[in-house]
């Protein structure tokens, strides 16, 4: 099996992008892919792929929506077989970056990352972790950025549980999550772990759904927490087209970094959130089409 999947706007092979062997056993795959991390509770969260997203809160350290759950290069993954709703993935993966161009001691990240998942009737588990050894994987996923050079060195490690539930048009579910890392951008604010929680529910009528999503990053300096909340509604034109409508908001603590999905567009992170103490708001509406 191959795949080369790539951002309209970016390079070719800019997302999931490998080779590998799929069979009874399981699948086997080399090159680019999200981590387990990231896949374990994805499905969970409700405004995916949107200014929504729940990544302003679930794996961001400190609002850094990049911090765990990379789409990693340079992997192996192992994916199992769902036997009775029951499956497991793990990856590994290693870059060496260029010692010349590299703080010492930065120039080369390993990822560890697993995830059980259980998806059988209307209950859905998982349990994942994921780990970073040197490098600056905090903030890059495992590729080169400026943190490298001003030797940002990070040893860090996350855990979390999903569970949810699906039944008579209704679902729910809850994440908790905690990291801890060891950065000097970080430490520098006095910030070294991090406990999320995210609740969120959804209602089905007709063509309809109502949903909401609540999260909240407590983090172990003074005035660093964070709030997220989010209100939609989807309306479905067939089976794989709807339009949607949607409210979100980030509420920081006087020092925290908390940031909507789209923080960074037009340059202004400011306008979006992930500058100390600034709230961010958005509203959105748009046509999603699955092929």
């Amino acid at each position: 099996i191959f795949k080369i999947e790539s951002n309209i706007a970016g390079t070719v092979g800019s997302f999931n992008t490998y080779v590998g062997l799929s069979s009874d056993w399981g699948t086997v795959l080399l090159g680019q892919h999200d981590s387990p991390y990231l896949i374990s509770t994805d499905g969970m969260d409700l405004f995916i792929d949107t200014v929504a997203d729940y990544n302003a809160v679930i794996s961001a350290a400190d609002g850094a929506t990049s911090a765990f759950a990379p789409t990693a290069p340079q992997i192996v993954a192992y994916i199992s077989p769902n036997m009775n709703g029951f499956s497991v993935m793990a990856a590994y993966g290693s870059v060496v970056e260029d010692e010349e161009a590299t703080a010492v001691g930065n120039d080369e990240t390993d990822v560890l990352s697993v995830a059980a998942m259980y998806n059988n009737g209307p209950i859905f588990a998982t349990l994942a972790y994921e780990a970073y050894n040197d490098g600056d994987a905090l903030w890059s996923g495992l590729g080169v950025s400026a943190n490298s050079a001003a030797g940002n060195n990070t040893d860090s490690e996350a855990w979390k549980i999903g569970l949810g539930y699906s039944a008579n048009n209704f679902t729910a579910g809850i994440i908790y999550e905690e990291m801890d890392f060891s950065n000097t951008f970080l430490a520098a604010n006095g910030v070294s772990s991090q406990e999320n929680l995210l609740i969120n529910g959804s209602y089905t009528f007709g063509n309809n759904v109502i949903k909401a999503q609540y999260a909240t990053a407590d983090l172990n300096a003074a005035n660093n927490d964070f709030d997220y909340w989010a209100v939609g509604i989807d309306h479905n034109l067939s089976k794989r087209t709807k339009v949607y409508a949607l409210y979100t908001a980030v509420d920081n603590e006087a020092n925290a970094n908390g940031a909507l999905n789209a923080g960074g567009n037009a340059g202004d992170n400011a306008a979006y959130g992930g500058a100390a103490g600034i709230d961010s708001e958005a509203f959105s509406v748009g046509i999603t089409t699955s092929f």
